[in-house]
């Protein structure tokens, strides 16, 4: 009987060794599991990075339990990105169940790992009565690792586009303006690096970022589609719009000056944004208009003309010949009437 129970002993300590196994260390009569756990995320990480809660709980009735635990279930978190240690510690012999999950997250842009760790503890005693264990952690396809690894993934936010628009207006207060008439209109970033509108027939330039558009005629106009991107979430963008004065003396351009502030966030998964539009005064404005007015006086010894000149010559020449005819029949009328 003594000879059965000592092989049974071998063989248990023999299975014991060839499984994997994470370090324990005692001390002052009690020894301590530490099992690794690890958060990786992939994709576009939002910021401020999200907490995320990893749950040890007992399988086995009345097992150890870390410092902390309530009923059996012990919580951890980690924010972002990082590693956290589960440690358990042990003053008694036996064998221990446990699973270790993440808890889902709420970031709607979010992808979960849903793997359930299964966590077995063998504490046993050797012939010199001292406390051991050997830790064993399978993930749920039941192989043996080392670290409880939860991999988390995001996609990217929608992006969100904005195109400025522009009213142009033109006054004509003498004479008549083209209806050809260019106009030119300059959106200027604060930061050469901000995001800019994607207009191919627009000029460039290198130097400040500025974008500079030609318009024909008066009506409504807009400088072209703006992305922003993940990329652009927690910054402000200001711009400067203004119409740039033109070469035709008789055009008086609209001098005012608008600041275009554009704050980016994120909400729901989406790029969101804040656009906001100040006048030269500081005023919040509805919308960037822009008048010229058309002011063409007549020159000196040209009066319009209200006829056809060429031809009061003819009229005159009319009117002449009948006050002769009617003075011809005066006098013959007279004539015969003396005779009588």
């Amino acid at each position: 009987m003594m000879k059965k129970r000592a092989c049974s002993f071998l063989l248990l300590l023999l299975l014991l060794a060839t499984m994997l196994s994470i370090p324990a260390y005692a001390e002052e009569g009690k020894v301590t599991a530490e099992v690794p756990v690890e958060i990786q995320l992939s994709g576009s990480v939002p910021s401020p990075a999200e907490t995320f809660t990893v749950e040890l709980e007992a399988v086995t009735e009345n097992a150890p339990m870390p410092a902390g635990a309530a009923e059996g279930v012990w919580t951890t978190t980690i924010t972002g990105a990082g590693k956290a240690t589960v440690q358990i510690d042990y003053e008694h012999a036996g064998v221990y169940s446990y699973t270790i999950k993440q808890l889902p997250g709420s970031h709607v842009r979010g992808t979960y790992d849903s793997r359930v760790y299964k966590l077995t503890v063998y504490a046993t005693v050797d012939e010199d009565f001292a406390l051991g264990i050997t830790t064993v952690l399978e993930d749920p396809d039941g192989e043996k690792t080392d670290t409880a690894l939860f991999e988390n993934s995001y996609k990217a936010p929608e992006p969100a586009k904005y195109d400025p628009p522009i009213q142009k207006a033109v006054q004509n207060r003498r004479g008549m303006a083209p209806a050809d008439s260019v106009f030119t209109f300059a959106m200027i970033p604060a930061e050469k690096d901000a995001p800019m509108p994607d207009n191919k027939e627009a000029r460039t330039d290198e130097a400040t970022g500025a974008l500079y558009m030609d318009v024909v005629g008066p009506g409504s106009y807009e400088f072209g589609w703006m992305t922003f991107t993940e990329e652009h979430v927690g910054k402000t963008y200001v711009y400067t719009v203004k119409e740039v004065a033109g070469s035709d003396k008789y055009f008086s351009y609209d001098v005012n000056i608008y600041t275009l502030t554009i704050a980016v966030t994120e909400v729901d998964g989406k790029v969101t944004l804040d656009v906001s539009c100040t006048d030269n005064s500081g005023t919040e404005a509805t919308g960037m208009s822009f008048t010229n007015v058309y002011d063409r006086p007549t020159e000196p010894g040209k009066a319009p003309k209200t006829g056809d000149a060429n031809n009061i010559w003819i009229w005159i020449a009319l009117m002449a010949a009948s006050v002769v005819i009617i003075a011809v029949g005066a006098v013959i009328w007279a004539r015969k009437h003396k005779k009588k």
